[in-house]
């Protein structure tokens, strides 16, 4: 996993050695394998809703014994839970069992999952996971995620089903590793509250992934962090599905930009280009390192490595060639 130490890009950001969480237990270095039991048909039923039901968690920890979590799942998300075939799920734990078993009580995981069916929804899993994967070499300020395949076991009427998904850790886990807390309900912070280095690789990172599916200033697709030591602000962002990168069938360009595509790039973060270009060095002095990544992603194939890599170099172009100017930065810091 990459978690790197950017002391230039977002520094003091580093708290003491907290106890392990949930998503610890579950952090592996390999794809985990899980099975998720509970009663898909009432789940079903109720994901228009935040209904909780009852479900069991198994998998073989890093021993190769059982492990085995009651729990209880819920459907979560806005457009995912509209229009996929499986709806993302937020799987919450029991503070009481979690205490028990020596671990923090952070209780909630989000479970991105297979949207589609068949290799082409496979295949959005793996881009958007490798997304996040792409996002912690950038940044220290960045949610962990572990991909998994996963059989489904409905209780009520015993069907099974194999698919895939992406844990991302709980968001007080991320605080806790960046001594912050979460701001909820923070809007239009004012610019000189933020840590301007670590908003700058947030933006960068989605203009570079194409991704506008997001907000600094509604909050909208990120999480606002407040640390402790010098109550400054920095951003943590999530779901990447409707990135260029991803190229998800089911994902609609931005129409407040009037792009056409997915895979066109709007700036739209809140840097002028003075300030942003600390964090282009940065970018560039990553790229290699980045390319490298991508070329041994074997989750995809060749071909679909080589059309990632072909996006990504785009990006690094329209970095040597100065396209993301003032003008851009403004127009898009004006929504």
């Amino acid at each position: 996993m990459f978690l790197v130490a950017l002391l230039s890009q977002c520094p003091q950001m580093y708290a003491q050695q907290a106890a392990r969480s949930i998503f610890d237990e579950l952090n592996y270095d390999d794809i985990l394998e899980i099975e998720l039991f509970t009663n898909f048909n009432s789940l079903d039923s109720l994901k228009k809703t935040n209904t909780y039901q009852g479900a069991t968690l198994m998998y073989l920890d890093e021993n190769g014994e059982e492990a085995k979590w009651g729990l209880k799942v819920r459907t979560r998300g806005k457009y995912r839970r509209r229009i996929c075939e499986t709806v993302p799920l937020k799987f919450n734990f029991s503070k009481k069992e979690l205490e028990e078993k020596g671990l923090n009580k952070d209780d909630e995981l989000k479970f991105v999952t297979q949207c589609m069916p068949g290799y082409e929804g496979r295949g959005y899993v793996f881009r958007e996971y490798l997304a996040y994967q792409l996002y912690n070499i950038l940044s220290p300020a960045s949610f962990r995620s572990q991909l998994v395949r996963v059989r489904y076991n409905c209780t009520a009427d015993g069907t099974r089903d194999r698919s895939w998904g992406i844990i991302l850790e709980d968001e007080k886990t991320l605080a806790r590793r960046l001594n912050a807390d979460i701001c909820e309900g923070c809007y239009s912070t004012p610019k000189e509250r933020f840590e301007l280095s670590c908003v700058s690789t947030a933006s960068l990172f989605q203009y570079m992934i194409g991704n506008e599916d997001y907000s600094i200033i509604t909050s909208k697709n990120l999480k606002l962090l407040v640390t402790k030591e010098d109550s400054v602000y920095r951003v943590a962002p999530y779901d990447f599905d409707f990135s260029g990168l991803v190229d998800a069938s089911y994902a609609v360009p931005n129409s407040d930009y009037q792009l056409k595509s997915v895979k066109s790039r709007v700036f739209l973060g809140i840097s002028n280009d003075k300030e942003l270009q600390p964090t282009i060095q940065h970018f560039k002095d990553k790229k290699e390192e980045i390319l490298a990544y991508i070329d041994n992603y074997t989750l995809l194939n060749k071909s679909e490595r080589k059309s990632i890599k072909k996006y990504i170099l785009s990006f690094y172009d329209s970095l040597d060639k100065g396209v993301i100017r003032p003008s851009d930065i403004k127009a898009s810091t004006d929504r």
